[in-house]
């Protein structure tokens, strides 16, 4: 069974954001080994999850993960992207779609975050604690 990858952002009117998304789904397919796996964007650029999801239904895909590329469980995490969810299981009822929490619940951001705060100290020293 082939499983597909959707990195879901919520897109920008700022292209390099968008790109940056885009890379990252190449590295999913690069580093990761995922060969299906693809951007998605909520908002003001394309693909759209709909057009992914297709994208990776016609490349073989028989279980989708998305991946919501969020720090928080906002109103679109919570209500949009579920119920966009539904539509696609409905649209491709052979199709195992699933998602996975967003970013910010892993306990490994802590780590990201104290890494960010000492790339800033050693920048800006002198600093205080």
């Amino acid at each position: 069974m082939k499983t597909g990858i959707i990195l879901l952002g919520h897109g920008s009117r700022r292209k390099s954001a968008n790109q940056r998304l885009r890379e990252l789904a190449q590295s999913i397919r690069d580093q990761g080994g995922w060969k299906l796996a693809e951007p998605a964007f909520l908002q003001f650029e394309n693909p759209t999850l709909d057009e992914s999801i297709a994208a990776l239904v016609t490349g073989g895909a028989h279980k989708i993960i998305i991946i919501p590329f969020f720090l928080l469980e906002g109103n679109h995490v919570i209500k949009d992207l579920p119920q966009a969810v539904e539509r696609q299981k409905e649209k491709y009822p052979g199709i195992e779609i699933v998602r996975s929490a967003v970013l910010g619940s892993s306990s490994r951001i802590i780590e990201i975050i104290l890494d960010q705060i000492q790339k800033a100290v050693s920048q800006n020293a002198p600093h205080g604690n």
